[in-house]
């Protein structure tokens, strides 16, 4: 029970089998290795007028996943991401340009990310990259300055 994964149409059908035999919540949570909030939540989000149906919970629950599956950011967008990045502008310049003409929030973060997803799929956009991504010191390790390695001789 240490991970969460959403309930399938075949854990549904069991739910709804021990619950007509009158088995407790606790009861099925536990033959389903589930925690029982799991199986109440479960049972109160998708009843209807007929009571609650296996078939019907699901595809609910399939149609709740895919209605919030919804990007943000446009097709259009980011050809007018690439189209600045072309004429060699940052990613901070490209973010505040668009947030000003076309009223569009989206962070100069998410446009490196959007460069790097396209490099590592063999794209060619982090060529009109000023720079190279920025040096991050590692966790772990520490400033060195000011002080005498070890194995240096006195």
């Amino acid at each position: 029970m240490s991970t969460y994964h959403q309930l399938t149409l075949e854990e549904r059908y069991h739910i709804y089998g021990l619950k007509r035999a009158g088995y407790s919540i606790t009861t099925i949570a536990d033959e389903l290795k589930r925690h029982k909030s799991t199986i109440s939540r479960e049972l109160k989000r998708n009843i209807k007028s007929r009571g609650w149906r296996p078939l019907l919970a699901h595809t609910q629950a399939v149609e709740r996943r895919s209605s919030k599956a919804k990007k943000r950011i446009s097709h259009d967008c980011w050809e007018l991401v690439i189209h600045y990045l072309k004429q060699r502008w940052s990613p901070e310049q490209v973010s505040g340009r668009i947030k000003i003409s076309h009223n569009i929030k989206i962070s100069h973060e998410r446009i490196y990310q959007f460069i790097y997803k396209d490099k590592s799929s063999g794209g060619l956009l982090h060529q009109y990259l000023c720079r190279k991504k920025k040096y991050h010191k590692r966790a772990g390790i520490y400033e060195t300055r000011g002080r005498f390695s070890h194995s240096a001789k006195h």
